[in-house]
């Protein structure tokens, strides 16, 4: 590996408390506190820390004494171009509001893993002068409407009606099966934690979970594929509410990597030991469609246009099952 001339370059050397031969991964923890071992690993494999000159390997043994170096390249050279590089289509914009069309595969926030290539980013970039922010998230891998604000009493506004449940949303999703009828999920819902593989998976519980409720709409049925295209709408906003429901349905959206393809392989995938085959959709088909809501006595609603509604975007059930 080539070692970049802008890095950010820290020494440690590991306290005489920690046990001799302690797994590197496991003794970086102790430095790291806010980052978890499974990315721990990931840095290591991409060649963040080196001893002794060498790069350092996740099974490999430290000791009191040793001398560990983090060498993580400053993208900060790179971060123009990556920023430039990202297209993300402007379905609105006005003194209060922009509506964005987000892409597959873009993080809303940074996060330890991506400092520079996200939305907000983008959004410095973009408009270097302003305060925008976004006012809800998508997942990574999920695309369409998202609502930035471009000031303080805009954001607090969205915000608030996304927690009373007063903004009205329609989700585009293609799922595995035939879904032949309309189907009303009720479920409760919460996060796993420690109880699986993945902490951040949404499980039922009846007794200790949030109400979750989400209807959805048969549209199309792909018998080739044995696929449907539906309309889901959310009546509640938990976390991957919308795919958690539909694997708990039998419906799991293609191409979603923890509630359709299972715990393990998303574990592998997130730790990057995973070589995903072309038959393997690189993100997940989940679309925030249509999203209504009212600002400064004004209506507003917005459609984001998604490859998932090409050869029906005329479809007159569609149109007449929206909002």
């Amino acid at each position: 590996m080539s070692w970049p001339d802008n890095e950010i370059v820290r020494f440690w050397k590991i306290p005489n408390n920690v046990i001799e031969n302690t797994r590197a991964d496991f003794c970086l923890t102790y430095f790291l506190k806010t980052i978890s071992r499974n990315k721990i690993q990931i840095m290591i494999r991409r060649g963040y820390f080196k001893i002794s000159g060498s790069l350092l390997k996740s099974s490999q043994c430290l000791k009191p004494g040793d001398i560990v170096e983090i060498t993580k390249p400053d993208l900060r050279s790179d971060y123009i171009k990556k920023i430039e590089e990202i297209k993300i289509p402007i379905i609105f914009e006005n003194d209060n509001l922009l509506i964005l069309n987000k892409p597959p595969n873009l993080l809303i926030h940074p996060t330890a893993e991506y400092t520079y290539g996200t939305l907000t980013n983008w959004l410095k970039k973009k408009y270097p002068n302003q305060n925008i922010k976004p006012c809800h998230r998508l997942d990574k891998e999920t695309t369409g409407i998202l609502i930035c604000a471009k000031n303080h009493d805009t954001e607090i506004k969205i915000r608030n009606d996304f927690f009373l449940a007063k903004i009205k949303k329609s989700y585009l999703a293609l799922v595995t099966g035939c879904m032949l009828n309309t189907i009303s999920c009720v479920r409760s819902l919460r996060l796993q934690g420690k109880q699986g593989l993945v902490s951040i998976k949404m499980i039922e519980d009846s007794i200790n979970g949030l109400k979750s409720e989400t209807k959805f709409i048969p549209i199309k049925y792909y018998k080739e594929k044995n696929q449907t295209l539906i309309l889901c709408k959310p009546k509640t906003g938990r976390q991957h509410q919308i795919r958690a429901h539909l694997a708990l349905e039998g419906h799991p959206v293609v191409g979603d990597k923890l509630y359709s393809m299972g715990e393990l392989f998303f574990d592998l995938f997130t730790k990057e030991k995973l070589n995903l085959s072309s038959a393997v959709n690189c993100y997940h088909m989940l679309h925030a469609y249509e999203i209504e809501f009212w600002l400064n006595g004004k209506e507003y609603k917005f459609k984001a246009e998604s490859s998932l509604i090409e050869d029906v975007k005329d479809n007159v059930f569609l149109n007449s099952v929206l909002l």
